[in-house]
């Protein structure tokens, strides 16, 4: 965004140059910082239970991702319907 705001008004400037701009306004990018895959040593840590089966045929495993994607109003997750 910097980039762009500066190639508008004409100014060119390197990568490197930009980084040091961005330290000295202060300004921090919106993105997984280093040591975002760092364990918290409080929470429990759940074995691999499927490390030594062996799948030999279909619909021997089946696996659940549920992922919850914020949207400018509400969500995709639907609620649960009242009956």
């Amino acid at each position: 965004m910097l980039r762009r705001m500066l190639l508008r008004e004409g100014v060119r400037v390197g990568r490197r140059q930009r980084g040091t701009l961005m330290q000295r306004m202060g300004i921090e990018p919106l993105c997984p910082q280093s040591g975002t895959s760092v364990r918290n040593p409080q929470h429990k840590v759940y074995p691999y239970l499927l490390r030594k089966v062996d799948f030999c045929r279909a619909n021997q495993v089946w696996a659940l991702d549920t992922t919850y994607i914020c949207m400018a109003r509400g969500s995709c997750t639907s609620p649960p319907s009242s009956m």
